[in-house]
C-alpha cells in the first residue's frame, strides 16, 4: 500500500501575505451506505458498476436539497435509484430530481472580495472560523453535478476533485505557482488484490506543501490529517469527527487499514467490498456531524463513497497526469477560474494508464489523501495571481466556508 506523506499547510497570519495555516497529509475515506438494507446495483461512479447487497439511503445530494424527505411524486421507488451514483429513470440529474429529491444548485455568486476571516487553523489573533469547503470533496452533491453538466452524460466519464500539489516545474508544470491549475489523472496501480483503478479524476489544486512535487493530495471527508486540524479542535468545522481520521500516518477513515476488511495477505476486492467492512466504514463516516444539514450529508457521502471497491479513491495510488483546461462546472464549484491558457481539455477517452501514455501524460506520480478542514493558500486572491497569473476577475479566488458551509 501506498503510504502518507504530510503536508504543511499554509493560510495567512494577518492575510494571505504571510502564510501560515493551511493543509495536508496522506490519509484515505471509507465507503458505506444508510437507512434500509436491499440488493442495489452500486454505482458507476467512478467504477464498473457491480450487484451486491447493500444499504440504500437518500443521497447527499438528496439530503442537502430536500432534508432527505422523498422528492417528486413521493411514490415508491426501486431500490438503488436514487442513490447509484448515476442519472436513470426520471432524474433530472444524478441521483437527483424527478422522483428523486430535488438537485442540489452548486452555482453562487463569486467569491465576496471583503471576505477577509482567518482561517479556523490559525492561533491566537490569527484564528478565525473560515474553512475550506465541503462542497469541494470528492463525491460532494456539487461535485456530481458539476460533472454530469460538463459531460453531459448519464454517466460523466470523469470524478471531479480538489487536490494539494507542489509545483513540479519540468514535469507536468509550467509554472511556480499551481493554484487553480487543472489536471487529468489516470489510475495505475494499488496494491489490493482484485481492485480496478477508478475513473479518471479532473481535479484543481487548491493547497501547496502537500507532499512534494510528485503527489496529488485529494481532498475528500475524513482523508486525514496532516500539521493543522480546523476539523475539531479550537474553532472547529465540524460538531464531531471519527476518532481515526486524526491519525494522518494511517489515512483517515480509509477501508484498508481496518481489521473488518483485510484478510490474512492484505485487503482485497473482496474484502473491502464485505458488508462487514462497509458497516464499519459506515460507523466512522456517521461521526462526521455538523450544524449544517448539507455540511454533514455531503461529508458523509464523501466518506462513505470514496472507500467502496469500486470508488476506492481513499488510497495512494499510482497516477499518470496531464494539465488541461479546467471544465466550467467544476470552477463554479471551487470559485476560482483561470483565464484560458491553451491547454488541451481532459480526454473522455483516455482511462487507462496505456491510453495515457499514448496521450502525453507524465508518469511518476502518486496521490495522498487528506482534510485538515484549513482555509487553503489558494482561497486568497493574491496567491492565486502570483507570478502574474491571468485570473477571471470574478471567479479569482477558492471559495472558503464558515461552519454552515455557505460559501464567501
Amino acid at each position: 500500500m501506498g503510504g502518507t506523506s504530510a503536508s504543511v499547510t499554509q493560510t495567512s497570519a494577518t492575510g494571505p501575505t504571510m502564510t501560515a495555516v493551511q493543509t495536508s497529509a496522506s490519509a484515505t475515506v471509507s465507503s458505506s451506505t444508510s437507512a434500509s438494507t436491499a440488493n442495489s446495483t452500486l454505482g458507476s461512479v467512478g467504477g464498473a458498476s457491480t450487484t451486491t447487497s447493500a444499504t440504500t439511503s437518500t443521497s447527499a445530494s438528496a439530503v442537502a436539497s430536500s432534508g432527505g424527505g422523498a422528492g417528486g411524486t413521493g411514490s415508491a421507488l426501486p431500490p438503488g435509484i436514487c442513490d447509484n451514483e448515476e442519472r436513470d429513470g426520471d432524474e433530472l440529474g444524478v441521483d437527483c430530481g424527478g422522483s428523486c429529491p430535488a438537485c442540489v444548485v452548486y452555482e453562487s455568486a463569486p467569491p465576496d472580495p471583503e471576505y477577509v476571516v482567518e482561517s479556523g487553523c490559525g492561533t491566537g489573533v490569527a484564528s478565525g472560523d473560515s474553512f475550506m469547503c465541503s462542497r469541494s470533496m470528492v463525491f460532494s452533491p456539487e461535485m456530481i453535478q458539476a460533472a454530469f453538466h460538463d459531460w453531459g452524460m448519464d454517466d460523466p466519464p470523469f470524478v471531479y476533485g480538489v487536490v494539494g500539489h507542489d509545483p513540479d516545474v519540468g514535469g507536468v508544470d509550467e509554472s511556480s505557482n499551481t493554484c487553480c491549475q487543472c489536471y487529468q489523472l489516470v489510475f495505475e496501480s494499488l496494491g489490493v488484490v482484485g481492485i480496478t483503478p477508478p475513473k479518471s479524476m479532473i481535479v484543481q489544486s487548491f493547497n501547496v506543501y502537500a507532499g512534494g512535487p510528485k503527489s496529488f493530495d485529494v481532498f475528500m471527508a475524513a482523508g486525514g490529517l496532516g500539521n493543522f486540524n480546523g476539523c475539531y479542535e479550537g474553532n472547529q468545522q465540524y460538531a464531531s469527527f471519527p476518532s481515526e481520521g486524526d491519525d494522518w500516518f494511517q489515512g483517515g477513515v480509509r477501508a484498508s487499514r481496518y481489521s473488518q476488511c483485510t484478510t490474512g495477505e492484505g485487503p482485497t476486492v473482496e474484502s473491502i467490498g464485505s458488508q462487514a467492512c462497509q458497516d464499519y466504514v459506515k460507523s466512522q463516516c456517521d461521526q462526521l456531524t455538523s450544524v449544517s444539514p448539507e455540511v454533514q450529508a455531503g461529508s458523509q457521502q464523501s466518506c462513505i463513497l470514496t472507500n467502496r471497491p469500486e470508488t476506492l479513491y481513499h488510497d495512494n495510488w499510482r497516477v499518470l497526469a496531464k494539465r488541461v483546461e479546467c471544465p466550467e462546472a467544476l470552477t463554479r464549484v471551487t470559485g476560482c477560474k483561470l483565464a484560458p491558457q491553451g491547454l488541451p481539455e481532459a480526454n473522455p477517452s483516455v482511462q487507462t494508464a496505456q491510453a495515457a501514455q499514448a496521450d502525453g501524460f507524465v508518469s511518476g506520480y502518486g496521490t495522498t489523501t487528506m482534510q485538515d478542514c484549513c482555509r487553503s493558500h489558494c482561497a486568497w486572491d493574491v496567491n492565486v495571481a502570483q507570478g502574474g497569473v491571468s485570473v477571471d476577475p470574478a471567479y479569482n479566488r477558492f471559495y472558503s466556508c464558515g461552519q454552515d458551509g455557505l460559501p464567501h
